[in-house]
C-alpha cells in the first residue's frame, strides 16, 4: 500500500472519530536523525545536484529535533484511543561528502548541506498494551521548507582556486505516517522509539526548480501529559 493511501486511510480514522475528549492532552520531544536514501531526492530540474547526489554515494544525514502536541478525540476508558496532532520538526547539519567531476574547466568540487523544516497536522490512534506501554499510528498533511547550500571550489587554471558559495531555499507540501512505541515511567510520562516516513515535493525558484523528497526518520522521544 503506498503512503498516500495510508495516510489517506488513517485521516479518515480520525474524522469518524470526534468525540467528547476525555484523555489529558500532551506534548512529545523528538531527538533523531533524518535519512534519505538512493532515490529520495530528485532534483528534477538541476542536473548538475542530481549528478552530485547520485555520485557521491553518501546522502545527507539531519540532526532532527521536533515536537508535537496531541489532543484527544475519543473517550478515556477505551484502550484504543484517537486524537489529533500538530508538531514541528527541524533537520540540519546534512552535508553530501565532496564530489569531483570534470566539465569544461577542469575539476569542480561541490560541499551540499541540507535544512530542512517540516510543520506537520495529523490524527493518531494509539493502542494500550497493558499499564505501562503503548502503541500508536499518525497520519496527516504537512508543509516544509528546506535551503540548500552549496560550496564551490573550481580549477581556475594556472594553479588558482575559484570558491564560490550558491544558495536557496523554498517551500512545499506533502504528507506522512509514523507509529511508534513508548513505555510509562514513574507514571509522569512515557519514553519511546518511533520511525516517521514523508514525501513531497518543495519549489526552490530559479535554477534548483522542484525537488521531490522522501525522508525517513528516526527518533528517540519523552511524551509529558497535562
Amino acid at each position: 500500500m503506498k503512503i498516500h493511501s495510508l495516510i489517506a486511510f488513517f485521516i479518515l480514522c480520525g474524522m469518524s472519530s470526534l468525540l467528547k475528549a476525555q484523555d489529558p492532552t500532551s506534548i512529545q520531544g523528538l531527538v533523531g536523525v533524518t535519512f534519505f536514501d538512493e532515490g529520495s531526492i530528485n532534483f528534477n530540474q538541476n542536473a548538475v545536484l542530481q549528478n552530485e547526489i547520485d555520485g557521491s554515494g553518501d546522502l545527507p544525514t539531519l540532526l532532527t529535533l521536533g515536537a508535537a502536541g496531541y489532543y484527544p478525540l475519543g473517550p478515556a476508558d477505551n484502550a484504543t484511543s484517537f486524537g489529533a496532532e500538530f508538531g514541528g520538526l527541524f533537520g540540519f547539519g546534512g552535508e553530501v561528502d565532496s564530489y569531483a567531476f570534470v566539465n569544461g574547466n577542469g575539476v569542480v568540487r561541490i560541499d551540499t548541506s541540507l535544512f530542512l523544516t517540516e510543520l506537520f497536522l495529523g490524527f493518531s490512534v494509539s493502542q494500550d498494551l497493558g499499564e505501562n506501554a503503548r502503541v500508536y499510528v499518525s497520519a496527516g498533511g504537512q508543509l516544509m521548507w528546506a535551503s540548500i547550500e552549496s560550496d564551490y571550489d573550481e580549477d581556475g587554471g594556472a594553479g588558482n582556486r575559484v570558491r564560490y558559495t550558491l544558495s536557496d531555499s523554498g517551500f512545499g507540501g506533502g504528507g506522512y505516517i509514523r507509529a511508534g512505541l513508548e513505555f510509562n515511567y514513574r507514571n509522569e510520562g512515557t519514553f519511546g522509539v518511533g520511525v516517521r516516513a514523508a514525501t513531497g515535493s518543495i519549489d526552490f525558484g530559479g535554477n534548483i526548480g522542484d525537488v521531490d523528497i522522501e525522508p525517513l526518520q528516526a527518533f528517540i522521544t519523552y511524551t509529558q501529559p497535562f
